[in-house]
């Protein structure tokens, strides 16, 4: 959209339902999320090192893979610069048909127990991470850049970390620009993401219903329902972060609810 023109009323309430998201994602955790993790770090002991480590792994392997390479997923299609609008309706088809695969894929895993479930934490990270790479194309931004792919982590952290690391996430999200020509005048590239935490928050952001995703047979189910919950949360995460950018960047500094 043109930055100089009025918003529509369509863009009003995307503005709305963006700050919507940015509140949610920065506020502080309630009692029953902080009980929650107390829960989960108790469980995480029953869930077998291995298991951790094929995590971790996979997480920096996938980042790492993503921040190097402009072809990661493919050649990068025609950007064009669609309306609002149209972009949003483009990643709800988009989430539609991801989220269709993940389902399959992590009812196909969570049958097999163990070995298999060990197998979906790289498999629904490629997922996740096209679904991101062809959404950001919808919304006009080209994955072949290196500060889009760093944007592309950020949104990916913003749905799946702790609550101060997606809190962070979301900050920086609202204030890409800024943000971006301040790091790249500090840090080198390697610098950009402090794979500890990143790897850290993603475990504990997944580490619950995958535990229950490596039990044979009542895996699959979890795995069909949980997977399919995780690109509803990240497909709605892509699109409130695209609307900061997409909407014209006055509007970003004005919470109309605070």
């Amino acid at each position: 959209m043109n930055r100089g023109e009025r918003m529509t009323n369509y863009e009003k309430n995307a503005h709305d339902e963006a700050f919507a998201w940015y509140r949610n994602t920065t506020k502080p955790p309630s009692m029953t999320a902080t009980m929650t993790k107390q829960i989960q770090y108790k469980m995480n002991r029953y869930i077998p090192q291995k298991v951790h480590d094929a995590s971790a792994q996979a997480v920096k392997a996938m980042i790492e893979t993503v921040l190097s390479s402009s072809t990661t997923f493919g050649k990068i299609a025609p950007v064009s610069t669609p309306s609002l609008k149209e972009a949003d309706n483009a990643i709800e088809e988009l989430a539609a048909k991801h989220r269709n695969i993940a389902t399959a894929e992590g009812a196909g895993t969570g049958a097999g127990g163990l070995f298999l479930g060990m197998v979906d934490f790289p498999a629904l990270l490629s997922i996740k991470f096209r679904f991101l790479w062809e959404a950001a194309q919808l919304y006009g931004f080209d994955p072949s850049i290196e500060e889009e792919r760093l944007f592309l982590v950020h949104v990916f952290q913003s749905a799946f970390s702790a609550p101060q690391q997606k809190a962070e996430a979301a900050k920086r999200i609202r204030e890409w620009e800024t943000w971006i020509d301040n790091i790249k005048s500090k840090e080198p590239p390697e610098n950009w993401v402090d794979w500890t935490l990143f790897q850290e928050g993603y475990r504990d952001a997944i580490d619950l219903p995958k535990l229950l995703q490596l039990v044979p047979g009542f895996g699959a189910v979890v795995g069909a329902v949980v997977n399919r919950h995780f690109l509803t949360v990240l497909a709605d995460a892509a699109k409130q972060s695209y609307r900061f950018r997409l909407l014209p960047s006055e509007t970003n500094k004005k919470d109309l609810h605070r």
